[in-house]
């Protein structure tokens, strides 16, 4: 499992083809958005500590933490896929 911290409207690449963006933080959950590159709106989840969202086939995210304006996120996700915060996408790419 990955674990990457995110601050509110940050957001993590899946496979170049999804973006998940840390779209705001709760006192006691965080939302989620599934966005595709070119911003179309996939889904988006709410969740709470220790509860995990599937946001696609073999893509499980997990809040493991939620405090200090901060989230961290536990990943599980396919061997093949890679995984990238969204500020160093942008300038990999």
């Amino acid at each position: 499992m990955l674990v990457l911290s995110r601050r509110e409207g940050e957001a993590i690449v899946l496979g170049g083809e999804m973006i998940v963006t840390v779209a705001r933080l709760f006192k006691d959950s965080v939302e989620l958005s599934v966005t595709r590159p070119n911003g179309f709106l996939l889904a988006t989840h709410r969740a709470h500590e220790r509860e995990s969202v599937t946001v696609a086939d073999g893509v499980r995210l997990v809040v493991i933490a939620s405090r200090d304006g901060k989230v961290r996120l536990g990943m599980d996700y396919p061997p093949d896929l890679s995984v990238h915060r969204l500020e160093a996408w942008d300038r990999w790419r």
